[in-house]
């Protein structure tokens, strides 16, 4: 079921709420017996409790993490 849609969203806020809210949206737009890759880096909104807490619960999301100190 690939379909090569990019999903994307404009935020006001960079922060853990705003992306929780983005991956909530990813989570109910793709098939769900498919696995979600996600390739970040350590910033603010993708490192604190909150956010390794629903990623935690929600198991179809892999979580890659660039170098800490990768340019």
């Amino acid at each position: 079921m690939d379909t090569g849609q990019v999903l994307v969203e404009d935020i006001v806020r960079n922060d853990w709420a705003t992306f929780i809210s983005f991956l909530r949206m990813l989570d109910q737009s793709i098939y769900p017996k498919l696995t979600i890759h996600l390739v970040l880096d350590n910033g603010s909104s993708h490192v604190p409790k909150a956010t390794r807490a629903w990623l935690a619960a929600h198991p179809r999301f892999a979580v890659h993490h660039t170098p800490k100190h990768a340019s």
